[in-house]
This record gives structure tokens, C-alpha cells and sequence, in this order.
């Protein structure tokens, strides 16, 4: 089977358009509202990202699952939620709590410097790189559910050889791991995958 990131690549360039048009829109903006509605502004900005986001992973999830070979009704929107409510090893942070506190911290370099393009390519930038990290992890949990709910007891770990392999991915390639034993992603953006024994 093909890469499952290049279905995730697809996903990711929706969100990160949907985003930089929301924190452009947003740079013009702020600079007409008072401390109290730049706040409010800015975390029902960031609210309407995090719903976006939620539903493309959604469909994200659900596509990954039904193409490497997942039989069952599993992928739903309390699978996705449980993802983002859970703290990740890679990111040391729970996606949900990211969102106010990347929200609150837009508000205020917003209100601290009353100029928007700077901090506005900074919010955007942080934005993009979570949403990213995510919709790769989601992608790796829905490979690995569609593995396990069609059977599948070992798996291979599989890092793309090529001049951008950290070390630790390059060692764990070929490993095989019983498919409740698959370490977690050494580091943000990884994007090796898994593959049946």
C-alpha cells in the first residue's frame, strides 16, 4: 500500500489554508477592538479553528481506517476527541489545552504591540505546526486501529530512508512490534508508519 501521509499531506493543505485566510483576516482586525474584545475575538477565532480541524480529522481518520483494512464502525467523533484530550508524549501537552492557551497568548502579543504581522505569521505559524503534529498522530492511530480490527497481531516499523531520518527512526526500521507494543513517535512531525507481519 501507498504512504498513508500523502492522504494526511491532502487534509493538512485544507487546514493550513483555512487558517492562514482566519489569521489574516484576524490581523486587520484586532487592531480596531479594545483589550476586552480582542481577547473575545481571538478565542472564538481559534474555537472555530479547533472545530475545523476536528472535522477534517474526522474524515482523516476515518479514510485512513477504512483504507488499510478497519471492518468496524470505530472512527467517530469521540475517537477523535479522546486523541485531543489525551497528553502526547511528542507534544508534552493536551491538544484541547493548547488551543485557549495558544488563543490567550495570540490576544496578547496582539494587544501588547498594537502591530499585526509579526505576531500574526507567529500565530499562524504555532497554529499550523499543532494542527500538522496532529493530523499525523491521528493518522498513525487510525493505520493502527485498522490493523488491529482486521486481525492483525505483528506489525513492521517503517521509516522512510532518506537524508531526513533522525537516528532513532533509522534503528527502529524493520523492527516488528506486537501490534499492542508499538512505541510511540520519537519526535514531532514523525512520519514513519507501521506495516502488517
Amino acid at each position: 500500500m501507498n504512504n498513508p501521509y500523502e492522504y494526511t499531506d491532502k487534509v493538512i493543505a485544507v487546514l493550513n489554508r483555512k487558517a492562514i485566510k482566519r489569521f489574516r483576516q484576524s490581523g486587520s482586525d484586532l487592531l480596531f477592538l479594545d483589550e476586552l474584545n480582542v481577547l473575545k475575538y481571538t478565542t472564538s477565532m481559534y474555537h472555530s479553528l479547533l472545530d475545523e480541524a476536528k472535522k477534517y480529522y474526522l474524515i482523516l481518520a476515518r479514510e485512513i481506517y477504512k483504507r488499510y483494512g478497519g471492518n468496524k464502525k470505530r472512527i467517530n467523533r469521540a475517537w477523535v476527541n479522546k486523541r485531543l484530550s489525551a497528553y502526547d508524549d511528542v507534544t508534552m501537552y493536551v491538544f484541547l489545552y493548547e488551543v485557549d492557551r495558544k488563543a490567550q497568548r495570540y490576544a496578547e502579543s496582539m494587544i501588547a504591540s498594537g502591530t499585526a504581522t509579526k505576531y500574526v505569521n507567529i500565530g499562524l505559524r504555532t497554529w499550523t505546526d499543532m494542527v500538522n503534529q496532529y493530523a499525523d498522530t491521528l493518522t498513525f492511530d487510525a493505520l493502527v486501529d485498522a490493523y488491529k480490527d482486521s486481525g492483525v497481531k505483528e506489525v513492521m516499523w517503517k521509516s522512510e530512508k532518506d537524508d531526513r531520518v533522525c537516528h532513532t527512526c533509522y534503528r527502529m526500521n524493520g523492527t516488528v512490534y506486537p501490534i499492542d507494543k508499538i512505541p510511540d513517535k520519537p519526535h514531532w512531525r514523525c512520519r514513519c508508519t507501521v506495516i502488517p507481519r
